[in-house]
């Protein structure tokens, strides 16, 4: 029964994970520069869009996750404000059972311990004016915490400008580009003797967005350079495709990449030898690891469009 119960609650988890928002690892990287000149795509004031998910498995496994995510926009027609954010948190309870007693009468025991496996939040605003229908410049700044990759904190501030190499007027496939001088302070749940908690770097934006249809492709990157330490380069890669259901809803699939030439250490313990891939006997010490350079997450999403509804056109004739 439990078994059964087990799996159908899984299969619900994975039937609920496919409609609610995408909880990266590492936040997607922020808008490069205004938005074109649409009035319908654009509005002038506030428009937002946000997501809240949780989901819970019971039986034989036991886990559960909540995760949020939210991006605000206000227009001026030539500034624009940027404020995007989301985070994930997910326990699981690991269980153990053994029995108590001789082999032919024992008592069964259960034991229950519930752990932290993933947590992650970040933020990022952003200031974009256009000095002219190309020319653009930004400054922002960002904060990423994920110590589950070995990233206690990080406060990125960044201030540079860009242009867009399409035209601006037009509905079609925008680009854009943007370089920017960026100051980090970062700390880890390791110390890394390698990698400076303060740097100077450099960052490469660039943003893709193609419209067809009632759908959209987007696909931003980002490119950061430490400065006083050229081995720390770090890619931020998303794309995206939506596609509107209604006035308030789209269906949303992106894949992030984030690739980090200088991860962040993690402990481990040392063994004297190993068997078949199993260490041998009790640890002898403790050592340090690097966490792996690349990260992926395919998300399938609703996005919740909170904009004000555009006012209905009045019939014909009617005054």
């Amino acid at each position: 029964m439990k078994s059964q119960l087990s799996s159908l609650c899984a299969a619900l988890a994975a039937v609920s994970l496919a409609s609610v928002p995408a909880h990266a690892q590492t936040a997607p990287p922020p808008i490069v520069g205004p938005g074109g000149a649409a009035a319908d795509a654009n509005p002038t004031g506030w428009t937002a869009k946000a997501g809240l998910s949780y989901v819970q498995t019971a039986g034989n496994s036991q886990t559960s996750t909540l995760g949020f995510k939210f991006n605000a926009v206000h227009n001026w027609s030539r500034t624009f404000f940027t404020l995007q954010g989301g985070g994930v948190r997910s326990d699981t309870t690991f269980k153990s059972t053994f029995g108590v007693g001789s082999v032919d009468d024992y008592l069964i025991v259960e034991q229950e311990q519930k752990e932290k496996t993933a947590e992650n939040y970040f933020l990022d605003a952003s200031l974009d004016h256009n000095v002219t229908k190309r020319f653009f410049w930004q400054g922002g700044a960002g904060w990423l915490r994920n110590t589950f990759a070995g990233l206690d904190s990080r406060f990125t501030a960044r201030a540079g400008v860009g242009t867009i190499l399409t035209d601006p007027d037009r509905k079609g496939a925008q680009f854009k580009v943007a370089g920017f001088l960026t100051l980090t302070h970062q700390d880890e749940v390791v110390e890394d003797p390698d990698s400076d908690d303060t740097f100077v770097g450099a960052r490469i934006m660039a943003d893709l967005l193609v419209p067809f249809g009632k759908s959209t492709f987007n696909s931003r990157v980002n490119l950061d350079e430490n400065l006083q330490s050229t081995d720390d380069l770090r890619m931020t890669w998303w794309n995206s495709l939506g596609v509107t259901l209604t006035d308030r809803f789209a269906l949303q699939l992106s894949l992030l990449l984030y690739y980090d030439n200088l991860p962040a250490l993690e402990p481990i313990d040392i063994y004297a030898g190993q068997s078949q891939g199993a260490p041998i006997g009790a640890p002898v010490g403790a050592g340090f690891a690097r966490f792996g350079k690349w990260d992926s997450e395919f998300a399938v999403s609703l996005v919740i469009n909170l904009a004000p509804k555009k006012p209905a056109p009045d019939p014909a004739g009617k005054q």
